[in-house]
């Protein structure tokens, strides 16, 4: 009867064994997980920072080219 008890306690210490290395590989896991992510984002952070930099150079372009656009106007015909 003891010896039984004895070898269910082993068999009980060697599940918690087992379930804390299922954990601990579950947190790595979660780890690896929580870095892809941020350099997901990081990447689309860099994506959106480049297209908000090209939208505004081709906005300061577009008004530059109309005000050198009406300012040849202007002086072909005059002041309106």
């Amino acid at each position: 009867m003891v010896e039984q008890r004895e070898k269910e306690i082993l068999q009980i210490v060697r599940s918690i064994h087992d379930l804390n290395e299922i954990f601990k590989d579950l947190a790595t896991m979660v780890v690896d997980q929580v870095w892809c992510v941020s350099l997901v984002l990081l990447e689309a952070i860099f994506s959106i920072k480049q297209v908000i930099a090209s939208y505004s150079y081709d906005y300061v372009s577009l008004q530059l080219s109309c005000f050198y656009c009406c300012s040849k106007v202007t002086s072909a015909f005059g002041t309106v």
